[in-house]
């Protein structure tokens, strides 16, 4: 039970205890490695808020599976390199549970909330993943040795192993402002020193000696209180509270291997359901936007820009561009489109005044075309020239003066047999 102090401060401390890091890692993380839990260990009829994400680092032929509770300043992504490392190294399974509210587990962390999770951890292990209690060892540090610690107490596993862990949290604090302050500030969160005199199983303790978050004494009166008949406590000169276990062969590596007589193997093959992998169980995917944020955005068409020209974006740059010899074919329906624009009247049959004017037939059809357009214009060419109007480089000059000409001659044909026929009639 809080004490009131406890109550009144317990947002802030709740922010200093669990300072959860960003997200370290998503859905598509650790690729036949991430993998969802649901709570009531059921896959068939499990919703997706109810699904703890983890890390399972398979390692063929292994007997050993170790489960890892990580520190409460990293999430299971900041904490795959150290789960591979010991694969590698001592030839062993390794699961490591996300906590609520870190990384991508849904939930806010707590005591009861975190004790939940290894619960879960350990019967995922054994129920799902069949692998016998005793073939389990159950790794923890700095807050995750309290959840090992818990585990240990209540499971009959192969071993237990505590680095840098704390008494309780009152003594963890008391370092800092003082006994008689932390016990009315924190209570009795996390107390591993009274846990721990019920634990059996055979005790690992590693607590290095440069350690100034948490005394290297919390580990040492640890292994004194645990009542197991096989216990070792080890402290590492130079291992400071958050230096990287594997630096070093002597912080972790070589205690394990000499304490636990590993690497040991078996010939069952430990079998993951595939059902764990799917990301649809993490109450933060998207099924839409998973299939199409890989999808390249679609380009806007500036102008007469070409939708389909994928290769080259619509861009000040490429509307600037010279046309290609076979990429010009709507010269003739914009022509056709804009015929009644006066304008059109200088490429009239017979008209003297468009050579005189200097001007090219691809010039004036350029005039032709609407003042918007024109205004879209860009590179180096003039306000007549093809490659100052946006597409243009995509149209067919020729084609479409031609045609322009013949439909220009045929009305002025029935222009003039329209005026023909009341004269004849008079």
């Amino acid at each position: 039970m809080l004490s009131e102090g406890a109550k009144l401060v317990q947002p802030l401390f709740s922010k200093l205890l669990y300072p959860v890091p960003s997200p370290s890692y998503t859905v598509d993380s650790f690729p036949g490695e991430l993998l969802w839990i649901p709570k009531s260990l059921d896959y068939s009829s499990c919703d997706k808020a109810d699904c703890v994400p983890g890390i399972f680092v398979n390692c063929p032929n292994a007997r050993y599976l170790v489960v890892y509770f990580h520190s409460n300043g990293e999430d299971a992504g900041l904490a795959y390199p150290f789960a591979a490392g010991l694969k590698k190294i001592l030839e062993v399974h390794v699961l490591v549970m996300e906590y609520p509210g870190y990384g991508l587990c849904p939930g806010k962390p707590s005591e009861e909330s975190l004790h939940a999770v290894a619960d879960l951890a350990f019967e995922f292990a054994t129920k799902v993943l069949k692998v016998p209690p005793g073939d389990v060892i159950v790794l923890g540090r700095s807050l995750g040795a309290a959840l090992a610690v818990r585990l240990a107490q209540r499971w009959n596993c192969h071993g237990l192993v505590l680095v840098a862990p704390f008494l309780s949290l009152v003594r963890a604090v008391g370092q800092f402002v003082g006994q008689d302050v932390a016990k009315y500030l924190v209570s009795d969160l996390f107390c591993n020193q009274t846990r721990i005199q019920d634990v059996k199983v055979q005790t690992l303790v590693v607590h290095g000696t440069d350690d100034t978050l948490v005394s290297f004494e919390h580990g040492r009166q640890l292994c004194e209180l645990c009542p197991s008949s096989k216990k070792l406590f080890v402290s590492p000169p130079g291992m400071s509270h958050n230096v990287d276990l594997l630096a070093d062969a002597e912080f972790l590596v070589r205690p394990l291997l000499r304490f636990f007589s590993l690497p040991d193997y078996s010939f069952e093959e430990l079998r993951v359901p595939p059902e764990a992998f799917n990301k649809r169980l993490c109450q933060l995917y998207h099924g839409l936007v998973e299939t199409t944020k890989h999808d390249r955005p679609l380009t806007m068409p500036v102008g007469d820009e070409d939708p389909f020209e994928s290769a080259h974006p619509a861009s000040p740059s490429n509307l600037s561009r010279q046309p290609f010899k076979d990429d010009r074919k709507l010269i003739g329906s914009q022509c056709t489109k804009h015929a009644a624009s006066p304008s059109l009247e200088l490429l009239k049959a017979g008209d003297p005044g468009s050579s005189r004017r200097g001007g090219s037939a691809a010039s004036v059809a350029a005039a032709a075309l609407p003042a918007e357009l024109l205004e879209l214009g860009g590179g180096g060419g003039g306000v007549g020239e093809p490659d100052s109007v946006p597409g243009l480089r995509a149209l067919d000059l020729d084609s479409g003066i031609n045609r322009f000409l013949k439909e220009s001659a045929a009305e002025d044909a029935e222009r003039k047999a329209e005026r023909k026929v009341p004269a004849a009639a008079g």
